[in-house]
């Protein structure tokens, strides 16, 4: 039984590359929902608490993109509109079931015109997914998921992972996932070893790697954080990842807000 497909906010629509994680580099459109779940005081999209944006139903979206899309380079390359895989971030992507039934009608329609048959979806992975994205299986699903302390909230609201629970004992060749870290500072080391050990001792499921990421929404905070992170990467064999969008000041080519 598949879940009714609403109409979603969406935030922002940018085409860039993926500037973190697993996939970095690559040429993304990134779709960017609004509200979350989750209030981090160092989220570097607060403004969507708010609930900003556009309603859109799967077919208005995929429409509107094709409809906006500009061709212009990124990075200095040029690319096609069919270059580009998908990527929804937020906000909280996963935040509803009608909003994860949503990414999966958004994803088909995409796969249909550009061929692309692999999504990322980031997300901090405090809600389960739905079946629909299991009963899509001519679509690879990529879920880079975010853990986020409790104390990095404003007020209480429960933070823990019960997305890597579910993927830990789902095993099905189109899921995919990784577990990506923000390091503040040595008072996380224990939350993110936690949940390392966790997935290392996993028996099924296609599992990508740990990647943990300097704090810091400036060049200069990164480069600072840089050192301590990259040591406990090393101690731990973990995989130390920049944030290239902060530290080579990505030109991301918006088209909504």
């Amino acid at each position: 039984m598949t879940t009714k497909v609403n109409k979603q906010r969406i935030y922002q629509i940018f085409k860039t590359l993926q500037g973190e994680g697993a996939y970095i580099g690559l040429p993304v459109l990134l779709i960017r929902f609004a509200s979350c779940n989750l209030r981090c005081r160092f989220c570097d999209s607060y403004e969507n608490w708010s609930n900003p944006g556009k309603d859109f139903s799967p077919e208005e979206l995929i429409n509107y993109i094709l409809t906006n899309y500009i061709v212009e380079s990124v990075q200095n390359v040029s690319y096609k509109l069919n270059d580009y895989l998908l990527m929804f971030t937020g906000g909280e992507p996963l935040m509803t079931e009608d909003r994860q039934a949503f990414i999966v009608e958004v994803s088909k329609l995409w796969n249909e015109y550009s061929g692309k048959d692999f999504v990322i979806i980031e997300t901090n992975g405090t809600n389960p997914i739905i079946d629909d994205f299991v009963y899509c299986s001519n679509i690879k699903f990529h879920f880079s998921i975010s853990p986020k302390e409790m104390r990095y909230q404003h007020k209480y609201v429960d933070t823990y992972p019960k997305l890597v629970d579910q993927l830990n004992n789902m095993n099905v060749n189109n899921i995919s996932f990784s577990l990506k870290f923000v390091y503040e500072s040595s008072q996380c080391q224990e939350f993110i070893l936690t949940l390392a050990e966790k997935v290392r001792n996993r028996t099924v499921g296609i599992f990508v790697g740990i990647f943990v990421m300097p704090e810091g929404a400036t060049k200069e905070k990164q480069l600072n954080n840089s050192y301590e992170t990259l040591l406990f990467c090393t101690k731990h064999n973990l995989i130390f990842s920049p944030r290239l969008h902060i530290l080579q000041d990505f030109k991301e080519k918006e088209f909504i807000r």
